[in-house]
């Protein structure tokens, strides 16, 4: 089983480290999933943890992901 986590962070800079954190702790092994952070701002920490876990790491700068989806 392969199970896919999106995280989205639309102006919560303040909250993703601790959510990115909680997926460390995670008790299912590694290679069972992925990580695919989408946000639309540059975080130190953030970017970090996402990096040395080998994460997906997506920004855009886009005000309105809903546009995104309807075209």
């Amino acid at each position: 089983m392969q199970v896919s986590v999106i995280v989205t962070a639309h102006d919560r800079r303040r909250y993703l480290p601790h959510a990115l954190r909680s997926l460390e702790m995670q008790t299912l092994p590694r290679d069972r999933f992925e990580v695919i952070v989408v946000k639309n701002f540059e975080d130190k920490e953030s970017d970090e943890i996402i990096r040395r876990n080998g994460w997906k790491n997506s920004f855009s700068e886009e005000g309105s992901y809903g546009k995104l989806i309807l075209w």
